[in-house]
Parts: C-alpha cells; structure tokens; sequence
C-alpha cells in the first residue's frame, strides 16, 4: 500500500511538473506582449560614431563627433507607434547672431517594431530642401536600440556600398552609433 502511495505521489508531482513546463512553453505570450512604447516620443541627437572595417574586418577608421554643444543644427527623432519622423533643422541666421532655424529635411517613414529593434517599411513622406538627398535609403534596413533612462542608442551595420556611404577607401563594412537624449519639444 506505501509503495502505492508513493507512486501515486511521484506521478502526480510528474504531472504538475510536466503541465507547468508544456504551459511555460506553449504559447509564447512573451513575444505578443513585447511594448515598444518607451521610444515614442521625441529624441536629439547627441553623438555619432562610425567604425569603419576593411574585408578582413581591420578598423580603417573610428570617428566620433559630439552635437551635445552645437546649436547650429538639430536632429530630431520622433516616433509613434507605427511612424518614425526624421527632422533635421540648420541654423540659417545672419552671421551677425541672430539665429533662424528652419527645416531642411523632414522624412516620415512607416515602421514596425520588434524586440530592440524597429524596421523603416517605406516612406509615407517626405520634404526635401534644395541640396538635400532622398532618406530612402534607409528603407527596409534594420536598426537596433536601447534605452537607459532619458537616453537613445540606435546602431545599425552599413555593409552595402559602404565605401560610398563612409567615404572611406577600402570600407567593406560600418558600425554606425547614435545616441539621442530625450526630449518633449522638437526645437
């Protein structure tokens, strides 16, 4: 009769294991619940870095260039939950400091997320400023982020005509690194 009861225990305590693990492991609820809410809202640039590789993966080239004193252009990031604007402004004023701000390029593109990364679908619109190229190169190429706090990380690899796109003889490869700090006006 003991040894019954054991093996009754023993089965019942296989059971409830194995119903929590197929429970854990059927549906993946995880992945529907994945909320990508904490990057809406508006982010400025603050500083850019490139690495550049060659085809064996040596480092050509690691620049790093800071906006967080520049007052004479802005980058502004806003996005939504299905859009994500690019607006980039210059300062046009007199010579004499008297600034004027305009927009030179506004680009508004349909993405969507995934965990730690968002993906530019296609451009719902755009205004360019004479001397401005076209942002559609950034269509259909993945970018990942982070967010700590009031700070924004996107990075994103440039393997495509990547000595074109950096201007660097010899790039096989780009590391781009942007970092945005939060923001609640675009200006």
């Amino acid at each position: 009769m003991k040894k019954n009861k054991l093996f009754a225990v023993l089965c019942c305590f296989a059971a409830l294991v194995c119903t929590s693990f197929l429970v854990s492991c059927g549906d993946d609820d995880d992945d529907k619940k994945f909320d990508p809410s904490a990057i809406y809202g508006s982010w400025k640039i603050y500083e850019v870095r490139e690495i550049d590789y060659d085809k064996n993966g040596k480092v050509l080239e690691d620049d790093t260039e800071s906006f967080a004193v520049d007052n004479e252009c802005y980058y502004i990031l806003t996005f939504t939950d299905k859009t994500m604007q690019a607006e980039n402004w210059y300062d046009v004023g007199d010579g004499h400091g008297n600034s004027k701000f305009e927009v030179s390029h506004t680009t508004i593109y349909d993405i969507t997320y995934s965990e730690n990364s968002f993906m530019p679908n296609k451009i719902i619109k755009e205004t360019i400023r004479e001397g401005f190229g076209s942002e559609g190169s950034r269509v259909g190429k993945k970018v990942d982020y982070s967010i700590n706090g009031n700070t924004l990380t996107l990075t994103n690899e440039i393997t495509e005509d990547a000595e074109e796109y950096t201007g660097v003889k010899g790039a096989a490869k780009a590391i781009s690194i942007k970092t945005f700090k939060k923001v609640n006006e675009k200006k």
